[in-house]
């Protein structure tokens, strides 16, 4: 499930967790209220120490200030190819698809 682009200048909540008992003890969250839907988005991932954590955290701060959404900012590149290749490729002609395709592999 992939969330909803935040408007520029939407503010993030975040927090980090710590867990002694983790490879990775330290979770950092960030959420945020899509104002399309009026739900609540969540993005989190795990790291080794604080400092990593809080730096993730400022880095989504800065995407979302510049209207980035903090999921897409941290997906897999074909993960976000997957979602978006229909757009991407919407107007070319058949014949340069398998080009266009073959080089995104």
């Amino acid at each position: 499930m992939t969330a909803a682009t935040p408007p520029v200048g939407v503010s993030l909540s975040a927090d980090i967790e710590h867990r002694p008992d983790r490879r990775a003890p330290f979770r950092a969250r960030v959420r945020w209220v899509d104002p399309a839907t009026q739900r609540r988005q969540s993005k989190s991932e795990a790291f080794e120490t604080e400092e990593a954590a809080v730096s993730w955290i400022e880095g989504l701060r800065r995407a979302a200030l510049g209207g980035v959404d903090p999921t897409a900012a941290t997906m897999k590149l074909a993960d976000y190819g997957t979602a978006h290749m229909t757009l991407a490729l919407r107007g070319l002609e058949a014949k340069t698809l398998d080009p266009y395709l073959s080089g995104w592999r």
